[in-house]
């Protein structure tokens, strides 16, 4: 008789996935011959809030490069064995696991499903929802975080029933209470939790290769996670600051520029505070003119190169970021830093930069530039391709004036060229395998 195929189904949060989340996959694989481990990151929890409300989506992503990085500690042999699936992700309603389990089991009656499950979560087992329909179709593999892998220590806290039981004595109750099969995946516990993750992450000195590989860190840092979100009070005082200050047209177009970045924040999943406040401040220093941007400089120890003396009318970009810090009290690094390239862009921005510097000129307020509405459109797809678009623009546009570029602009437009060059190239030869 052929073997049946074997699959590990480990659910979660994943908020975010670390190398203690790898080391049990990898341990209940192994342990009990599994031919492949599907993570399944949750979409809406119905029994809690999702920590610093990060998405779905997010979730999953991080995910893949937990197993996929090309920095991660699993070898390419290895990472044929995991998978992520996003059914609970995709979900319209509240995830249930009792509805995963089913849908997959049925939908694979060749298949044999172990449910990988930490025993913190096994202690509240019973109290889910349908446990005895998870246990009538898969094998429960509980990983123990204790140093004794649950066979003699006494666990205290919110247990069955509120009693101290160990493991075994815990799987006792649910063999007879909820049904099922039970065994325990053995392996030296990681001391690692993803809350403490998530509160050290963002600081300087957090060492990622202890937690978690450096892909995931890097989507982290891209995406602006696990940061704490500037409050409405906070931003509405500093727009009615800047109305008292800015020119009703520029004051108009702050608020698109806010509006814009916002949206292609939610689109690329940036925390949309984050990018309001940039948007709010990107051009916080307007009310200044030519003259005066190079003598706020001078006071405050800017440094001005010479294209920007034949042209300070750019210099807005650097005070603006000078007087969010200094007069708006802004200490997020990314924020000032967005504020600071708005105008000429930088090779390799992340992704605020490249959000606020599209939303600086696609807003709903501008009207004069060319192909503008095919940029809109772009933007909200490949935002790449659309910064690559309005450099290409904007350079094309100084030239016809004959009016002074910075070379920033010019470095910024031949970094994106080439890397949409690349990208493109990179995906013809995929074809031409495939």
């Amino acid at each position: 008789m052929e073997r049946r195929q074997r699959i590990g189904l480990f659910g979660g949060t994943f908020n975010p996935p670390h190398l203690g989340h790898l080391k049990m996959s990898k341990a209940a694989k192994d342990q009990f011959s599994l031919d492949e481990i599907w993570f399944i990151p949750s979409g809406t929890p119905p029994h809690k809030k999702v920590d610093n409300e990060v998405s779905a989506s997010d979730r999953a992503e991080m995910c893949r490069a937990l197993l996929y990085g090309e920095n991660g500690i699993l070898s390419e042999e290895e990472k044929e064995f995991y998978f992520v699936d996003d059914i609970e992700v995709r979900s319209i309603t509240p995830n249930y696991s009792y509805k995963t389990v089913s849908m997959i089991t049925s939908e694979n009656p060749d298949k044999d499903f172990f449910f990988i499950i930490g025993e913190d979560s096994l202690r509240y087992f019973h109290k889910w929802v349908k446990p005895e329909v998870i246990a009538e179709n898969v094998t429960i593999l509980v990983a123990s975080r204790n140093e004794s892998n649950g066979e003699k220590k006494v666990l205290t806290g919110d247990f069955i029933d509120r009693e101290e039981m160990t493991l075994p004595e815990m799987i006792d109750y649910l063999k007879e209470n909820v049904g099922g099969t039970y065994e325990v995946i053995k392996f030296d516990p990681v001391d690692i939790s993803s809350s403490e993750i998530r509160s050290t992450v963002t600081e300087p000195g957090f060492e990622a290769e202890k937690f978690i590989n450096d892909d995931v860190y890097q989507y982290i840092k891209e995406h602006g996670l696990y940061r704490e979100a500037y409050d409405n009070e906070y931003i509405e005082n500093i727009r009615k600051d800047l109305k008292d200050k800015l020119k009703s047209k520029r004051y108009l177009h702050t608020l698109g520029v806010m509006h814009t970045a916002s949206s292609l924040a939610m689109r690329y999943s940036y925390p949309v505070s984050h990018a309001v406040l940039a948007g709010l401040l990107h051009d916080c220093t307007k009310y200044l003119n030519d003259d005066e941007q190079l003598k706020y400089c001078k006071k405050n120890n800017i440094e001005i190169t010479d294209s920007e003396k034949k042209a300070p009318q750019i210099l807005h970009a650097k005070t603006g970021a000078f007087e969010a810090e200094k007069e708006y009290k802004v200490k997020d690094k990314d924020i000032l830093h967005a504020i600071n390239v708005h105008t000429t862009g930088a090779p390799g921005m992340n992704l605020l930069d490249k959000i606020l510097f599209t939303a600086d000129y696609i807003e709903a307020g501008r009207c004069e530039a060319p192909r503008l509405n095919d940029i809109r459109n772009t933007a909200f797809n490949d935002l790449d391709l659309a910064v690559t678009m309005i450099l290409s623009d904007t350079i094309n546009y100084l030239k016809e004036k004959d009016k002074s570029m910075d070379p920033r602009t010019f470095e910024t437009y031949e970094y994106y060229k080439n890397l949409i060059e690349q990208r493109e190239f990179a995906r013809r030869i995929l074809e031409l395998v495939n």
